[in-house]
């Protein structure tokens, strides 16, 4: 499994989805120790501070990996893949259980640790991961933001890299849309929770009901209208 390593990047998914392009062979992983210009979900920015782990992993002909056996978008397919992949790294890497926010987000003790942003590239796709292994100054404006630090022990950044690396091209090699699903469900931190879903200009309050069979977060309204998510953010509600 090819790993380059870079000390900055602007972006590791820019520089991954330039080499998808010019035909780098699937798999590669490209990490970063900084990010300049580092983003997440919806364009919004992603503090790639010294610490994190930063990388991104080209998924050379994503439609013959994925596409083939299920009609759910591939780049849902890949990002649930890789909240999975991440989760079974961080168990490997560090011996503890996260947990994934729909749809892209990591969580460890009710803090946002990590995110993952899956983009296309011609025939190919990146899927790009941030992990606050390390990461001691958080942002300021991000209060539910988390490190893992305290459980980090004496693991590198390039170990747990090369976990997600590998965790991912396992789930891929041998496909199971379902089974990867069942998993995804498992490790959500929404489901029968009460949260603010947030679309475009509209926001209200629903109870997580499930994850359907395409990814989509499905939601129960107070009037008992249920609604599946295919875009937005769905945050807890915690009330005191």
């Amino acid at each position: 499994m090819k790993i380059i390593h870079y000390k900055s990047l602007l972006s590791t998914n820019d520089l991954a989805k330039k080499m998808a392009i010019e035909d780098s062979p699937h798999g590669t992983a490209i990490i970063a120790d900084t990010q300049e210009s580092g983003r997440g979900r919806i364009g919004k920015n992603f503090a790639s501070p010294i610490g994190g782990v930063y990388m991104s992993v080209i998924i050379g002909d994503c439609n013959g990996v994925v596409s083939r056996q299920t009609t759910v978008p591939v780049t849902t397919l890949l990002t649930v893949a890789a909240a999975v992949a991440v989760i079974d790294a961080i168990k490997t890497a560090l011996g503890i259980d996260a947990g994934i926010k729909w749809v892209n987000d990591i969580f460890y003790e009710g803090k946002k640790v990590g995110g993952i942003l899956t983009e296309t590239a011609g025939d190919s796709a990146v899927v790009g991961v941030g992990l606050n292994l390390r990461t001691k100054k958080l942002p300021a404006d991000l209060p539910n933001a988390g490190s893992l630090l305290s459980v980090a022990g004496d693991v590198t950044t390039k170990q747990v890299a090369e976990a997600i690396q590998k965790q991912l091209l396992d789930i891929l090699a041998d496909f199971d849309p379902q089974a990867i699903l069942d998993k995804y469900r498992q490790r959500s931190i929404l489901i029968g929770k009460r949260v603010l879903v947030t679309a475009g200009d509209i926001s209200y309050e629903a109870t997580a009901v499930k994850i359907s069979d395409d990814g989509a977060l499905v939601v129960e309204k107070d009037d008992g209208a249920k609604t599946a998510l295919t875009y937005g953010e769905a945050n807890l509600i915690i009330r005191n």
